[in-house]
């Protein structure tokens, strides 16, 4: 009887570099600023900012040309840099783990989280360091209500962003549990399609298009340090969430995008693979060389001291 095979393959791993990780919260931060491949690891991004309305006229003289404004765009650089981790899956717990495909799942998804986690830790940083743009003190559905007026002249569905624990906080709040009580005729199957219900709701309430749930461990941080070093647990962001469309920022003014340099077609995260005869183990990276660039920091609108009593 042959020896099931211990030893991974080497080179690129395509087959493992769509894996789902985190589930089911997921990572938010690419919905804030969707991902635009670039094949330069540096360069400019023209984006189109929100231009002041200028009067029209109503007193031109016959024979007169119009007052003009110019419409124009402006540009910044970026510069994608690397964010990469290595797992080590030693050949003597490939059979433990259930052969050698699971173990190359379990090595590949480990290195990806770790990436995927870097880099959610970047956008809290770009959005929920700086001073709020207002607090809760007690009616959020006011205060999302001058959010939106705020940022309406951005292109984008409205956004409402928050943690999971921010979210459980909103959801017991006296308004939103009235609303509850309309739905108290639907059966939901699952907890996905609770959540589903539940996101619809807060929505509704909000009188948003969208609600974003973050995974707490990026955006309810309770103590200050590491890599996103702010305070994050009663925060939320109302947001215009921008296209995913490569070139909309350039028509539109927009939030935000993500240059990811990836000099290769089809999925930007690499995931690679290689058995270390030396470490007597099978190797699994993820690499990622990204830069998330704001166009529009106006275009978002940060919220604390959010509790299950703002609303009341």
């Amino acid at each position: 009887m042959a020896e099931e095979p211990i030893y991974t393959e080497t080179g690129r791993r395509e087959d493992l570099e769509s894996a789902e990780v985190n589930a089911p919260e997921g990572y938010i931060g690419l919905r804030l600023f969707p991902q635009v491949k670039r094949y330069k690891q540096a360069g400019t991004e023209y984006y189109r900012t929100v231009v002041a309305d200028s009067a029209a006229q109503t007193n031109r003289a016959a024979g007169a040309a119009p007052s003009s404004t110019v419409l124009g765009s402006t540009s910044t650089t970026y510069a994608c840099t690397e964010i990469i981790k290595r797992y080590l899956v030693p050949f003597e717990q490939v059979a433990n783990l259930g052969g050698l495909p699971q173990a190359d799942k379990l090595g590949a998804e480990a290195a990806k989280r770790s990436v995927m986690r870097a880099l959610e830790d970047l956008f809290v940083d770009e959005q929920m360091a700086g001073s709020p743009d207002a607090s809760v003190a007690s009616d959020l559905i006011d205060v999302v209500q001058t959010a939106k007026a705020a940022i309406k002249r951005y292109r984008g569905r409205v956004a409402f962003c928050c943690s999971t624990s921010v979210f459980h906080a909103v959801m017991k709040q006296a308004d939103v549990v009235a609303r509850l009580a309309r739905f108290t005729s639907v059966q939901p199957a699952d907890n996905a399609q609770i959540l589903s219900l539940k996101k619809e709701l807060l929505a509704m309430t909000l009188d948003v298009d969208e609600i974003l749930i973050g995974d707490d461990d990026h955006w309810h941080v309770t103590t200050a340090g590491g890599s996103n070093n702010v305070i994050t647990q009663d925060r939320a962001l109302i947001a215009k969430l921008p296209s995913t469309d490569a070139m909309s920022h350039t028509m539109d003014p927009e939030l935000g995008k993500t240059a990811i340099y990836f000099p290769q077609s089809g999925n930007p995260w690499h995931v690679s693979s290689y058995p270390d005869y030396n470490l007597k183990s099978n190797a699994y990276d993820a690499q990622l060389f990204k830069d998330i660039i704001t166009f529009n920091a106006g275009a978002c609108y940060l919220i604390d001291d959010i509790t299950a009593n703002s609303g009341s």
